[in-house]
């Protein structure tokens, strides 16, 4: 990142919703030019055990519960939205309970911009999901959704929420808002019991178990927790800007080079299934990854992990316990 970014940040504070989460973990380990962070979650003891136990204090932190978050005016640069659903069973059993939450916090965040409470950018985290299932070519700016609407299910839930917050958010276009669509993501902080792919390789390892998968490749696309603290301190940068912009890594990865590193790296047995009963809670995507490049050209983002350097460094971290950087 430039030296001018870096400077125009250390005068920055931000807020971060969901202060507990996978992602906003890597995010608050990650940060390190700003002037204070205020993390907000439900069970905000947690958050600060998080801090003490990794030794973090990059910034001023300060914790509270989330039910304060729009309780009185915000003086902060930018506010972070990591509010949402997870692990996959949680998405896939969500159905209503998505909508609620994630329209919750969302309009929270609006009525205090639109009240002149804050007078901050917000940052959503959406998802890759909002291009849909089961695509042919990687998702791109020319990409379309589709839905069956006479046989709309519960699996469309988090998919239709999410399209449904952009909609709105683009809607306001005189606010500052920028959805992030996050594809595939992994660091040291992941849930071994979230029943990703990559959660149960890593289970595999850890109890020397054969890991069972179908002989149908597919492609992931792995971003590293600093290309994700980066991408959002330029995103808090940007001037003024409404719209959705993709994350990707420096290059995705096929499930079967992901199982060959592991079964060369850490002798992991393999074997194939012909039937999968792991049913995808957001539905079947063989190929899910973006080369929408357009937030290179607006927010000037460059990653500079690929996602197979993602997975072998924040495997280590995470068999070793270690805390260090990527």
């Amino acid at each position: 990142m430039p030296l001018w970014c870096k400077l125009k940040l250390m005068s920055k504070t931000v807020a971060i919703l969901g202060a507990t989460s996978h992602i906003a973990k890597s995010i608050i380990f990650e940060s390190k030019c700003y002037s204070k962070i205020y993390l907000f979650a439900r069970a905000p003891q947690r958050v600060t055990q998080f801090l003490i136990n990794h030794s973090i204090d990059n910034c001023e932190y300060e914790v509270r519960d989330i039910s304060e978050f729009d309780k009185k005016d915000l003086c902060v640069d930018a506010i972070i939205n990591c509010v949402g659903f997870g692990k996959p069973e949680k998405i896939r059993n969500g159905g209503f309970e998505i909508f609620r939450t994630i329209e919750e916090y969302d309009n929270r965040i609006i009525d205090m911009m639109l009240s002149g409470k804050t007078g901050a950018k917000y940052i959503s985290c959406s998802s890759g999901a909002v291009y849909g299932t089961d695509h042919i070519v990687p998702c791109n700016e020319q990409s379309t959704t589709s839905l069956t609407v006479n046989s709309l299910s519960s699996k469309d839930a988090y998919m239709l929420s999410k399209i449904y917050s952009e909609v709105k958010h683009r809607s306001l276009a005189d606010l500052n808002i920028i959805d992030i669509r996050l594809f595939s993501f992994f660091s040291q902080f992941i849930d071994l019991d979230s029943h990703y792919l990559i959660t149960e390789l890593i289970t595999a390892v850890k109890n020397q178990s054969v890991f069972y998968t179908e002989p149908t490749d597919i492609i992931r696309d792995y971003v590293a927790p600093s290309d994700l603290a980066k991408f959002i301190e330029l995103c808090i940068v940007k001037e003024s800007y409404n719209g959705a912009l993709d994350l990707y890594s420096s290059e995705p990865i096929k499930k079967s080079e992901i199982v060959s590193y592991f079964c060369d790296e850490y002798k992991m047995q393999m074997r194939y299934e012909s039937e999968n009963n792991k049913i995808s809670p957001t539905g079947i995507k063989s190929i899910y990854y973006s080369i929408n490049s357009s937030a290179k050209t607006i927010i000037g983002y460059k990653p500079s992990c690929s996602s197979l350097e993602v997975i072998k460094k924040y495997t280590k971290l995470f068999l070793s316990g270690s805390k260090a950087l990527c």
